[in-house]
């Protein structure tokens, strides 16, 4: 198959922001965990509440308690 140089740097350009596109991707998704970790710390250590948390998650208090545990947080005994 031949192809021309129009087709080839196409070709190319479209490969490359495929692959910048997939790196953001995972750019973002790691820093929406980090922020997840930094705020399901905070709740674990007391700084603020399992409602709080929630709310900074945009989840239910139900979801933030899910998602805590699910990463491996320890919700905190409500006193």
């Amino acid at each position: 198959e031949v192809w021309s140089n129009t087709e080839r740097r196409w070709n190319v350009s479209l490969t490359e922001f495929e692959e910048k596109a997939f790196v953001d991707g995972i750019r973002a998704e790691g820093r929406v965990e980090g922020r997840l970790e930094e705020i399901f710390d905070s709740v674990q250590s007391g700084d603020y509440g399992v409602d709080r948390g929630a709310q900074k998650t945009n989840m239910s208090v139900q979801e933030f308690e899910k998602a805590m545990e699910a990463a491996g947080f320890r919700i905190p005994t409500r006193v």
